[in-house]
């Protein structure tokens, strides 16, 4: 049995996001770890995450449909996961992701639906691939603040 001992895993990331026409939001997403204090002679490196994306929002206003007040999202994202197989190949992740944000009627509360698939590891000279599908639903709770009510 061998045992690795892992001490204060270094983490930086870096996010962008920019707003354009008031309809759309791009985002920029970039993740390092350094895994080099691992004990040498592991399968373990440091890992990096690339990530890109866009949200459109039709902007509704409270009288319009319900679903011009819907957000839609799409992004991609890369991953060197800094692990190797025993035969020396690195695995990476590959990953497209869809998904709405539903608003909550008379609230500032939101229910995000998203899809995300891809794969893990390579095929070429790596016995070692996995497709995954994964479908995430979060709540988001809000209220307005500075709300001016009818005279």
């Amino acid at each position: 049995t061998r045992y690795i001992s892992v001490t204060g895993v270094q983490t930086c990331s870096s996010d962008l996001s920019i707003r354009a026409f008031n309809k759309f939001s791009f985002g920029f997403d970039y993740l390092r770890q350094n895994w080099s204090k691992v004990t040498s002679g592991s399968y373990v490196n440091n890992s990096q995450r690339f990530g890109i994306g866009v949200e459109y929002f039709p902007g509704g206003s409270r009288l319009d449909s319900y679903f011009s007040k819907v957000s839609y999202r799409a992004g991609l994202s890369y991953k060197d996961t800094g692990i190797e197989d025993p035969i020396n190949q690195k695995i990476t992740e590959l990953f497209g992701t869809v998904g709405v944000g539903l608003p909550v009627k008379w609230s500032a509360a939101r229910i995000d639906l998203g899809l995300q698939a891809g794969r893990r590891g390579e095929i070429s000279n790596n016995p070692f691939r996995e497709t995954i599908v994964r479908f995430t639903a979060t709540i988001s709770v809000a209220e307005r603040w500075f709300f001016r009510g009818s005279k």
